[in-house]
């Protein structure tokens, strides 16, 4: 369909070649022959045979839902958008296009900063533009709203909501924090490229966000099994026409025939054909969509499509697994969370898991596996996916409980304990084997950089997944300038008593010990003085300053594997003072007292 906005941009074309090269034509410039149902670019979605199946997205689905965000956030060439998704997420094609054909500011971010809060909020501070987020994951959003930097960001202007639920609790939340927001809860399949329907303004009523209306050029209808229509207030498949209807999947045609079928409702050339989503919503009496579903084992979670018999399919394929079942589960915070049942009992979880990681992206990696003997079974000897028990979390806990050796050690098993919600995490326990996510991740990084002041990297919880090893990665982490909070504060002590050290402290002694008694961690300076010294005078002035200050008279050890400080009595305590001989002056440095 013609597009006014994108009528200037006839004869470009941006090529990806499997070389990641844009090619261009030998000579002068000429126009690309190519129609309105040519592919424009393809949508890969998981399958259910255990491979991802590649949904082809045409020219005209790309024009059309360029057209209509632009037109629904009011973007343009003084405006931002962050473009955050992987470019293997199916909002990636429409941040890029968006942000090409608006004309407006590119914020790219990096890959690793995918997980990291800090680091998807940096760009936007750094510009006075009016900034636009293109497939926020109701998930991701509730994250960020979480974190207190959030607060320091003023200019996010619009967004696009979609991959998830909505809810009006994440609506009045957003609207709150970034008053005079554009939000808009959108819906659409990998298959039709983008959101095939919007809710402008997120309006909602009583406890949901519907999915809206179909935007321009595009038809939905709710049908039952039947490819009949259903009635106001009853669940129905979506079904979708129009140019935002790609032409099925790439070499595969008979799923192509199953999914995009001749369209019964229309003779438009336009609406021939009728994409059976799968999905299920219901029109409210406002003629909005609500979505209510899925009909199938396909699942969305955190905004990506996941086909559980695809990844049933790979885990059956590993040595010794006989029955498997995956399904959703809410994990001991209230997060919806991959389970995977497999029988029979008694297999090492952490090679299934490595098997796992080296088949499956990680978004499809199991949280837990719960084993049994056998899975319960209907009559027709298929798995009773209702009966299966509530999953065992601390199940997936290393077998042995290790405490923590250290201050730091155990002000992290609190935060992971609050973040997992099991209760104790063993410090040899990996955070991914107990139920953590990449979106747990974001909410511990943010935690613990607000706790403990260090700038970490939020790649650091994928590199070191314990305790342990985060505890000894954070030591050699450079601390933040803050306020010294001295823990002892206000407290009456006797002097030569063994007491507990703050994070700082335990920090500094653990990066001494690593780098071997260095002075990087020391203040050195050096002052000429011309004349004549009295060094009596000086070192009573030194003296009487470690008698003033505690902190010059406390020796750091270790006992019994954590490291304690001793504050020593004034008068049991004195300060070094060397100084140099001279030919005129032979005198010697004074001792401290014993």
């Amino acid at each position: 369909p013609a597009s006014p906005i994108l009528s200037g941009l006839v004869g470009s074309e941006m090529c990806i070649r499997d070389s990641l090269r844009v090619v261009k034509p030998p000579g002068s410039r000429k126009r690309f022959n190519y129609s309105d149902s040519d592919v424009c670019f393809l949508n890969f979605t998981s399958g259910s045979t255990g491979k991802p199946k590649g949904a082809t997205i045409t020219h005209a689905s790309a024009v059309n839902f360029v057209d209509v965000s632009i037109e629904s956030l009011d973007v343009g060439v003084d405006d931002a958008i962050l473009i955050k998704s992987a470019i293997s997420f199916d909002a990636f094609p429409g941040e890029v296009l968006l942000n090409f054909c608006a004309g407006t500011l590119g914020l790219v971010l990096q890959p690793e900063a995918q997980h990291d809060v800090l680091k998807i909020l940096e760009p936007l501070s750094r510009t006075t533009r009016r900034v636009f987020i293109y497939g926020l994951v109701p998930s991701v959003a509730t994250v960020l709203l979480a974190d207190p930097a959030v607060k320091g960001i003023s200019n996010i202007a619009g967004a696009l909501c979609g991959g998830e639920v909505v809810s009006p609790s994440l609506v009045d939340s957003l609207q709150t924090t970034f008053p005079g927001i554009t939000l808009i809860n959108a819906y659409g399949p990998c298959e039709t490229g983008n959101f095939v329907t919007a809710n402008v303004g997120a309006q909602c009523s009583h406890s949901v966000c519907p999915i809206g209306r179909p935007i321009k050029n595009a038809n939905i209808y709710l049908c039952d099994e039947h490819l009949s229509l259903v009635p106001i207030g009853v669940p129905g498949e979506i079904c979708i026409s129009g140019p935002c209807v790609g032409n099925g999947y790439i070499g595969a045609p008979e799923l192509t025939s199953e999914k995009f079928v001749p369209n019964p409702f229309s003779n438009d050339p336009g609406h021939k054909i009728l994409y059976r989503s799968g999905d299920l919503a219901k029109w409210n009496r406002d003629r909005n969509l609500e979505f209510v579903g899925r009909k199938d084992s396909m699942v969305k979670l955190r905004g990506l499509r996941i086909e559980l018999a695809e990844i049933e399919c790979v885990i059956g394929s590993i040595q010794e697994i006989e029955e498997v079942a995956v399904v959703i589960q809410k994990d001991p915070t209230g997060k919806e969370s991959l389970v995977a049942y497999i029988s029979p009992a008694g297999q090492d979880n952490l090679t299934i898991l490595s098997v796992l990681r080296s088949l499956l992206p990680s978004y499809m990696v199991p949280s837990l596996i719960f084993q049994m003997e056998s899975l319960p079974k209907l009559v027709s000897g298929k798995v009773n996916r209702k009966e299966l028990p509530a999953p065992d979390w601390e199940s997936a806990q290393s077998g042995v409980y290790v405490e923590p050796s250290s201050i730091l050690e155990r002000e992290l098993q609190k935060l992971w304990q609050e973040v997992l919600g099991l209760s104790p995490v063993s410090v040899e326990d990996d955070f991914f084997l107990v139920g953590g996510s990449s979106l747990l991740a974001m909410t511990l990084t943010s935690k613990m950089r607000n706790q403990f002041e260090l700038d970490i990297p939020g790649s650091h919880i994928f590199q070191f997944r314990t305790i342990r090893q985060m505890a000894q990665a954070m030591s050699l982490i450079p601390m933040a300038i803050s306020e010294y909070v001295d823990p002892l504060e206000g407290i009456e002590i006797d002097y030569g008593d063994v007491l507990p050290v703050s994070l700082q402290e335990e920090l500094y002694c653990t990066l001494n010990q690593v780098n071997g008694n260095s002075t990087a961690e020391s203040l050195l300076f050096s002052h000429h003085i011309k004349g004549q010294i009295d060094i009596d005078a000086l070192q009573q002035a030194i003296d009487t300053i470690c008698q003033r200050h505690a902190a010059l008279r406390t020796r750091f050890f270790s006992k019994d594997g954590m490291i304690c400080k001793k504050i020593l009595a004034p008068e049991d305590y004195a300060c070094l003072l060397y100084t140099s001989p001279s030919p005129r002056d032979q005198r010697g440095s004074r001792m401290p007292a014993s």
